[in-house]
C-alpha cells in the first residue's frame, strides 16, 4: 500500500479496550471513539445481548482509522429501542471522518 493511503478497520472484535489485541491495534491506528475531535455521542458499551433492562458495559465494536491520513471528527454509539427491543445484540457505531490531503 502506498504511504499515506487512508484505511479503516471496523467490526465486532470481541475484545474490550484493555485486552492486548486492542492495545496493539491502538499503537498503529486511531480508535475513533478516543480520537474524535468534536463529539462523542452515546455510551461506551456496544454489546447489549438483546437485554434492554441492563446497561451495556462491554465495548467490543470498533472503528479504527489510519493515523496520518484520516481526521476523526465525531463518533457515536446508537442505542435506540424499536418496539421496546434492540434490533441487534450490538449497537451500531458511526464515525464521521475527513480524508486528509498529503
Amino acid at each position: 500500500m502506498p504511504p499515506n493511503t487512508p484505511y479503516f478497520l471496523m467490526g465486532d472484535l470481541n475484545a474490550i479496550p484493555e485486552t492486548p489485541e486492542i492495545k496493539l491495534l491502538s499503537q498503529s491506528m486511531n480508535d475513533t471513539r478516543i480520537h474524535s475531535e468534536v463529539t462523542v455521542f452515546g455510551q461506551s458499551g456496544t454489546f447489549n445481548g438483546f437485554n434492554p433492562s441492563v446497561a451495556p458495559t462491554r465495548r467490543i465494536d470498533y472503528i479504527f482509522a489510519s493515523r496520518d491520513s484520516i481526521r476523526v471528527i465525531s463518533y457515536a454509539t446508537f442505542s435506540d429501542l424499536v418496539d421496546q427491543r434492540f434490533p441487534s445484540d450490538h449497537f451500531p457505531v458511526v464515525a464521521r471522518c475527513e480524508l486528509l490531503k498529503k
